[in-house]
């Protein structure tokens, strides 16, 4: 719009002896002034005439642009002992209002569309005034003019527009400024803002191998963190769950989304061991009835003195439901808000309060990461057990304190340290644990049923 659009407000008095001959408000160039300057207005740009001699058919108000009138005359009073408030208005539709005190004189009255368009970089506002004798006064007071599209503004104090709005900044300390483009030499520092950026989110995959040859039963988690929580996920497989189980061997990538959409990366591969092959070498008997003949057997591949997770020599039913290695979701504090189930049950272990957040800490129980909980940290599973059951945690005990650890639906207190007994876990509703050795902060399997 070009600086097209205006609000100018002003009091004005025409009253001492004749009053005689009126007054005008410009807007134009002021390049080369007329000779006759006064209630005809300037001659070019945007006049509105105040005319109070009857002898030109006075009193009226009349619009102008580059000499020619837009508007008829229209008869208003202008003469008055009193001050009286003007208001013009040229809106972003190239039409203009006039009203006295609040009385409409003229409304949106459509302006050639010369004047929206016209160049105004070097236009001013200006009032001109003729008086028919030495007793005649006019007066102007209290004048202010609100100019729409006429600013210029910069983010660097080089680079100037009329758009007041910068994008595709870069992260730093910005001073906007802003100044009239009739005076550009008076340009207004305005308060310097800073633009940040969030964290990009850091990501790795942990894996738990396939434990025998053509089997599914690996694992893929995502560990996320350094960014805002929460976190979404995306697999190549097109899972979109922070761990995947069942997992045949093979390469799994994961796009991790922040909560501000920054996003990681990160690849795990799912091994599993070689299939087991079995081979046969054969003696055969040195004589008729002699039984010094042998078969000898030669087992490859395999994991030597692997056993099923679910083995009877081990114990019926035991899963691996949570460790450090695996799923742990942190947020940028590195505060831990969810610790996934690593088991196909979806039981995941949450905390949705910062500050009751336990600590992800690398390299602590035989180089590898633990979750570290103070007095006031704890965490949740949404699950409810059906009992009996046992929860076994490998853990260090560093004081005496009571400490709960885990809570389940059901039950307040599913694990947690009770009065500093060492390999004995709290487990179910506040039991009493029996005494044991103090911590020594050392790594200890505690057990609780």
């Amino acid at each position: 719009m070009n600086g097209s659009s205006f609000r100018a407000e002003f009091d004005f008095r025409v009253f001492d002896g004749s009053a005689a001959d009126g007054f005008s408000f410009n807007y134009a160039n002021m390049a080369g002034p007329p000779a006759n300057f006064g209630e005809g207005g300037w001659g070019t740009g945007l006049t509105v005439n105040f005319v109070t001699y009857s002898g030109a058919g006075g009193p009226y108000i009349r619009v102008m642009y580059g000499g020619v009138a837009v508007s008829g005359n229209i008869g208003v009073a202008i003469r008055d002992a009193a001050f009286r408030k003007c208001v013009i208005f040229v809106n972003s539709s190239n039409q203009i209002s006039v009203s006295i005190n609040g009385v409409a004189v003229i409304t949106n009255l459509a302006l050639p569309a010369a004047f929206q368009s016209a160049d105004k970089t070097n236009w001013q506002y200006a009032f001109a005034g003729r008086t028919g004798g030495a007793t005649d006064n006019h007066w102007i007071d209290n004048l202010v003019i609100n100019a729409y599209n006429q600013y210029e503004y910069s983010i660097d104090g080089t680079t100037w527009t009329t758009n007041p709005s910068f994008t595709g900044l870069a992260t730093g300390t910005y001073t906007p400024r802003i100044r009239n483009r009739a005076f550009t030499a008076y340009p207004v520092s305005l308060t310097a803002v800073t633009i940040s950026q969030p964290a990009n989110p850091t990501a790795t995959v942990g894996v738990s191998n396939v434990t025998c040859n053509g089997s599914s039963n690996g694992v893929v988690s995502a560990n996320a963190t350094g960014a805002a929580t929460p976190y979404t996920y995306l697999w190549s497989t097109g899972g979109t769950t922070a761990v995947l189980t069942g997992r045949a061997a093979g390469t799994y990538n994961v796009t991790v989304t922040s909560a501000t959409g920054c996003t990681a990366s990160a690849t795990g591969i799912v091994t599993q061991p070689a299939a087991i092959g079995l081979s046969a070498s054969i003696t055969n008997a040195s004589c008729l009835g002699v039984c010094d003949g042998a078969v000898n057997l030669t087992v490859s591949g395999g994991t030597p003195s692997a056993k099923q997770p679910n083995a009877p020599d081990v114990a019926a039913n035991l899963v691996l439901w949570a460790n450090g290695d695996n799923g742990v979701l942190r947020d940028a504090a590195a505060g831990v808000a969810q610790w996934s189930d690593l088991s196909t049950s979806g039981n995941h272990i949450t905390q949705a309060a910062a500050g009751n957040r336990p600590s992800f800490t690398t390299s602590v129980i035989n180089g590898r990461p633990v979750l570290r909980f103070n007095t006031s940290q704890f965490m949740t599973t949404a699950a409810s057990f059906s009992q009996p059951y046992t929860i076994f945690t490998i853990s260090k005990m560093n004081n005496g304190s009571d400490q709960r650890l885990i809570s389940s639906a059901d039950v307040n207190w599913l694990m947690g340290n009770w009065s500093g007994n060492q390999n004995v876990m709290h487990n179910n509703a506040w039991l009493l644990a029996p005494p044991g050795p103090t911590p020594d902060n050392l790594p200890h399997m505690y057990a609780a049923t």
